[in-house]
């Protein structure tokens, strides 16, 4: 038997494992009529899949055995497969009646029951998977292991959208014509990309809340206030200085404010850059002084490691797989888990499974909208991302399918065709969303009714006894309670059908249906990353033995696979990894590659050592050199005395 944790991932690594463990002591060729039995019979037959002859004819037939995992082939009853395509052989003449059962039933049965003495069966063939999640408290959680660290989130400081005056609507308006506008007199530079402009947008508003929040601004906010020197270099002061952001976040303010200065002053610029107007130039002098900062600080960065947010990519898998059990519709006591409970255990595993075998910036995943940036063909899921859809402006163009796992693909198959449609049937009516969130004291509108006319006359009956303990508790209790009306209602306006993954909310569901937002994915992924590590950690899982839960954010996944490629990827297919990703093979060793600088100087050792400095090689490259020294003629004397 294998150990626990060493699973295969697919049919072609278990049956490597079962030749390699010698169970192959049976009447006739074994190995051979088994895989004659896969090749003819049963993977042209296997559900979900659609294997033609010409695939499975020499390499490709192991290329298709690494296709299917191992849960599908042991769920898909292999021996009724062969069974029924082999009565179709004997019935079309092409098979002798008593072949399967001498020959191939044997091997597929030896094989089967190997796999059934396995430690590793249960877990691999998926018989869990769907009924019983593991346990998941473990008196530990990244909330609390946050506690007297800084919460920066905890002090909000932008302005909201009721806190928006019409004047500033305005402003922001006509801000964005001028930026995004295909043509705008005196505007000097390109267009910019709406997806950029947002970004600019939200820095306006950080600013405009600063004043108003923090400093304690009375006069009236307007969106040129950001161009004014001593305001915004106290405002970057105390970015840097009190909320701990970097240079970076600082020129993205200096750039937004430059956006504002030339739109304000472009019909008095005569000159290319607006070079001959006085405040573009000052902001432009501080932002280039914080790029020199900036470039002092990634180095620095990169030299300080975060040893909480690393995992190899084993690591990963492994909080994948977890997270994939943690979908079951039971929770670890057998009692059945509200609709919205599991729906978002889906949510943080396929999110997470994404950033772990194809870790796009987390925009592109909170941006996929089917039939737009991402399509379903007959091979696999397909994503396209046109400039205004990714950070660098490019188009991009590659198959998800063959970025994920298999077992992967199949359950955003199942994510598709059976758990996203609920997340849009709850809010059809109040007895779906209650269905769905699956309040304990009310299931239906009707239960809900008679809850809130109860709730009202103990609250009357309360007030007539002054008890005002109990009753600023059924206050709290008949707010809760009408709150569903609202969030409803809510969620129907937020929701967003054609989008992959959308926010399902925290307890009070206020953001249910709407795209995910930048901190709410964040959080999900860290959250999920801690909880899943911590658990595995407290199972003695070996790779997570005598380590912290893991810290690791959505960004930090792009550095895990960039170093898991250089250490072990192939280099011919660098150029096309780094396409999929949206950055090039420079910043990825400038900004993701987390390998020791040890670690990249390896290949060096005898670097003097090659084949072409010996042998007949050296002469004919010594010959050529010193060909290139002689004069044409010289050559051709030389050449016809060869001759």
């Amino acid at each position: 038997m294998t150990t626990p944790y060493s699973a295969p991932q697919n049919l072609l690594e278990a049956l490597t494992l079962f030749i390699k463990a010698g169970e192959t002591a049976v009447r006739g060729q074994s190995i051979a009529n088994l895989k004659t039995s896969l090749r003819k019979y049963i993977l042209p037959n296997l559900p979900r899949h659609s294997f033609c002859k010409e695939d499975l004819e020499g390499a490709g037939f192991e290329y298709c055995l690494s296709q299917i995992t191992l849960s599908t082939f042991i769920q898909a009853n292999s021996l009724e497969i062969l069974a029924k395509s082999c009565q179709a052989a004997r019935e079309a003449g092409t098979l002798h009646p008593v072949v399967e059962r001498t020959t191939y039933r044997p091997a597929l049965n030896k094989f089967l029951n190997w796999l059934k003495q396995e430690n590793w069966y249960e877990e691999a063939s998926g018989v869990n998977i769907g009924k019983f999640a593991p346990k998941t408290r473990y008196g530990t959680n990244i909330a609390k292991a946050n506690r007297g660290r800084r919460n920066l989130a905890a002090n909000p400081y932008g302005l909201k959208e009721p806190e928006i005056t019409p004047k500033l609507h305005q402003q922001l308006d006509e801000l964005c014509r001028f930026c995004t506008g295909q043509y705008v007199s005196h505007r000097r530079n390109t267009k910019m990309r709406k997806i950029t402009f947002q970004n600019h947008k939200e820095r306006s508003l950080d600013f405009l809340g600063w004043l108003k929040n923090i400093k304690g601004w009375k006069k009236v906010l307007k969106i040129e206030l950001i161009e004014n020197i001593e305001l915004l270099n106290e405002f970057l002061s105390w970015g840097i200085d009190e909320r701990g952001n970097t240079s970076g976040w600082a020129q993205g303010f200096c750039e937004t404010a430059l956006n504002v200065a030339k739109w304000r002053h472009c019909h008095e610029s005569k000159s290319p850059r607006y070079r001959d107007i006085k405040i573009v130039e000052e902001i432009r002098m501080i932002k280039n002084d914080l790029a020199i900062r900036y470039e002092g600080e990634k180095k620095a960065n990169k030299r300080k490691r975060v040893p909480e947010k690393e995992m190899t990519m084993e690591q990963c898998i492994e909080i994948v797989k977890y997270l994939r059990k943690c979908c079951a519709t039971r929770d670890s006591f057998g009692a059945k888990r509200s609709g919205i409970a599991v729906l978002r255990a889906w949510l943080r595993y396929l999110i997470i499974a994404i950033l772990t075998y194809c870790p796009v910036r987390q925009r592109e995943i909170r941006e996929l909208e089917i039939n737009r940036t991402l399509f379903r063909e007959p091979d696999g899921y397909r994503v396209i991302l046109l400039p205004d859809d990714n950070k660098t402006g490019d188009e991009r163009d590659f198959k998800l399918s063959d970025m994920l796992a298999p077992e992967v693909v199949t359950d955003l198959d199942e994510w598709f065709e059976f758990w996203q449609p609920q997340t849009n049937a709850a809010i059809k009516d109040l007895d779906s969303w209650l269905g769905l969130v699956n309040r304990r004291q009310y299931k239906t509108g009707d239960k809900l009714n008679d809850y809130i006319n109860n709730l009202q006359q103990v609250i009357q009956q309360a007030e007539v006894a002054k008890d005002y303990v109990k009753l600023q508790q059924l206050q709290k209790q008949l707010e809760s309670a009408q709150k569903n009306y609202e969030t409803l209602k809510q969620a129907q306006i937020n929701f967003r059908e054609n989008l992959v993954f959308i926010s399902l909310g925290t307890y009070a569901l206020e953001s249910y249906g709407g795209e995910l937002s930048a901190s709410g994915l964040f959080t999900l992924v860290t959250r999920a990353v801690y909880s899943a590590s911590a658990a595995l950690q407290a199972e003695e899982h070996p790779l997570f033995k005598d380590i912290a839960p893991r810290r690791t954010n959505p960004h930090f996944f792009r550095n895990i696979a960039i170093t898991h490629e250089r250490r072990h990827g192939d280099p011919s297919k660098r150029k096309a990894f780094h396409k999929v990703l949206g950055n090039s093979e420079k910043v990825g060793d400038e900004v993701y590659n987390e390998m020791h600088p040890s670690e990249k100087t390896v290949e060096a050792k005898e670097w003097w050592k090659s084949e072409i400095l010996q042998g007949k090689p050296a002469i004919i490259a010594h010959i050529k050199a010193s060909m290139m020294k002689l004069s044409s003629e010289e050559r051709r004397q030389l050449f016809l005395e060869f001759l």
